[in-house]
């Protein structure tokens, strides 16, 4: 009879165990489902908030039921922040039917931004110059792997013809940018390159830390584009703007080029008009307003979020779409930030 009894009082206590809902300071929940270990940020700033959750395989939350883990000490929440940069091992432990299990660690990086060079290169199909703007910059990129670029074409191919590569928006940045000389590359929408400063704007320029940071992700279901946009800076974004753009690479076409008998150019003997010129980064379409969206008042350290859903025009290659995005300060139209990434993928904050 004791013996039954002690069974008795076992099996109930057992029972209570795996009915309990929540976590108390004496009971691990038992789940029965592998569960994930998911990070809001796998990048971010000192200071910022990072929340970290454990779901099911059918979304289920169970970050109530886990224990989180930083660097193989045990965090009392599911936030995550430091004031110190570097990389940090993340993993949550939790009861997966009886047994204390182990979701693969990750790791969370904390970063101080750095400013993302802006390069504009306005291109004229029918202007022989405009291949040295291509050779402009690929000379940029030997001084610095930290630049983004995007061309912008306006451009008759005879005066007859309208380009079907040229846009308004093209026109627009033209004039708005000055064209000192046509066709240009414009640094940060202010300095524009000769064949004599390009080393010098460019370093100047590199490396240097920014307020804020932008990160990319987008899902391309047939030919409907998703796009998730998240920002966060240092200091509160007041009034400022996100700029969002579809651009595509190895968009091919005639190119007339004057440095076909220049012996020193490396379009030397490559044809007047080339017949095949690629034009990468060029301007497609724009996914905000193309001055950019108001976003609104948001803390520092808070991550501003935004999505944008649009159709693709069956004439663009989705195989080399791209999303550019970057902020500006109210009616400024020079980039605070950048960030540039192909479609279906995501790229964190930088």
């Amino acid at each position: 009879m004791k013996n039954l009894k002690l069974l008795v009082s076992i099996g109930l206590i057992v029972l209570l165990t795996v009915s309990i809902s929540c976590k108390t300071d004496d009971t691990i929940y038992i789940i029965n489902d592998t569960a994930k270990l998911e990070l809001e940020f796998n990048k971010g700033l000192r200071g910022q908030e990072i929340s970290l959750s454990l779901e099911g395989s059918n979304g289920e939350n169970f970050s109530e039921e886990a224990t989180f883990y930083i660097n193989g000490s045990m965090i009392e929440s599911s936030v995550f922040s430091s004031q110190n940069i570097g990389s940090y091992e993340v993993f949550a432990e939790y009861n997966l039917a009886g047994t204390i299990t182990q979701t693969p660690t990750q790791n969370i990086e904390i970063i101080i931004p750095k400013n993302k060079i802006f390069l504009d290169m306005v291109l004229d199909r029918s202007h022989g110059q405009s291949p040295k703007i291509n050779s402009y910059l690929k000379e940029a990129k030997t001084y610095s792997s930290n630049i983004i670029n995007i061309c912008w074409i306006t451009t008759r191919i005879n005066p007859d013809d309208i380009d079907p590569l040229t846009t308004i928006e093209a026109g627009y940045m033209n004039n708005n940018l000055g064209n000192p000389s046509f066709p240009s590359a414009y640094i940060n929408r202010d300095g524009w390159f000769s064949v004599n400063n390009i080393e010098d704007l460019v370093t100047e320029a590199d490396g240097i830390d920014s307020s804020c940071t932008v990160g990319i992700s987008s899902i391309l279901n047939n030919q409907s584009l998703t796009i998730e946009i998240n920002v966060v800076a240092e200091i509160d974004m007041f009034e400022y703007k996100l700029v969002v753009y579809l651009i595509e690479d190895n968009v091919i076409g005639p190119q007339k080029n004057s440095l076909n008998n220049n012996e020193a150019s490396e379009w030397f003997g490559k044809g007047d008009p080339i017949p095949n010129f690629q034009y990468n980064n060029l301007y497609r379409k724009s996914v905000s307003n193309f001055l950019g969206d108001y976003m609104e008042f948001t803390p520092a350290l808070t991550a501003f979020t935004k999505e944008f859903e649009i159709d693709i025009p069956n004439n663009y290659n989705t195989e080399n779409l791209k999303v550019l995005a970057y902020i500006t300060n109210g009616e400024d139209f020079i980039p605070i930030n950048s960030q540039i990434a192909n479609i279906n993928t995501k790229v964190a904050f930088e």
